[in-house]
């Protein structure tokens, strides 16, 4: 996390809020209010609209999402994040990691098909290594910059809206049962006029789509 704390910037102010890192999951994001906020690394259960399933052109990522999107507000497993899309895709008879390749809670997991996140639509998997979203606010006297890193995560896709996936996960927030989120793919800056929004990003984000078993 960088920070670089500008009292005169009121259109774009950030607020960083960490929680506990519960076995290599995602940080709490920045809240961006002004110019920054459609790119929002994190949103609320309410801001995210569900993806229209019988829209969806293939029946088993139609299944996982359906489970996915069927467990929000619960625990599935342990808790961990990894497991909310080995459940979704088991209970489905799908391939999980476990069926690709040996892992351990370190291991990049291969969740089926390889496919760029841009790609990537709703019931498909992502995995995180090392990714990272910094999103600067500049003002002509004024910036400030937060930092959002992923370590190592797992999320199902619930809606790809171009900039960003919206995505159902675990383990986040300082807690264990599934949430809705919002993962930045492309860098972008935007402005309003009196304050310039960008967003960096960095690191590695797969993609997979499931394969029956």
């Amino acid at each position: 996390m960088r920070r670089l704390v500008s009292p005169g910037l009121c259109r774009a102010l950030f607020t960083l809020i960490c929680c506990s890192v519960l076995a290599g999951c995602a940080l709490e994001a920045p809240v961006i209010t002004g110019s920054g906020a459609a790119f929002l690394p994190r949103m609320s259960a309410a801001a995210a609209a569900p993806a229209t399933l019988a829209l969806l052109p293939d029946a088993l990522e139609a299944r996982v999402l359906a489970f996915a999107q069927a467990s929000f507000g619960q625990k599935i497993g342990t808790g961990q994040c990894a497991e909310l899309a080995d459940h979704a895709l088991t209970s489905n008879g799908a391939n999980t990691f476990s069926d690709y390749a040996p892992a351990t809670n370190g291991d990049d997991y291969i969740w089926g098909t390889r496919i760029a996140p841009t790609d990537a639509r709703p019931g498909d998997i992502i995995q995180f290594r090392d990714y990272s979203v910094t999103v600067t606010a500049r003002s002509r006297t004024d910036e400030r910059s937060d930092s959002l890193d992923w370590s190592h995560h797992t999320a199902v896709v619930e809606q790809n809206v171009g900039d960003a996936l919206l995505v159902l996960e675990q383990n986040v927030d300082d807690s264990q049962t599934v949430k809705r989120g919002r993962v930045p793919i492309r860098a972008t800056t935007v402005s309003d006029g009196r304050v310039t929004t960008s967003i960096v990003i960095e690191g590695q984000l797969s993609a997979y789509r499931p394969k029956a078993g």
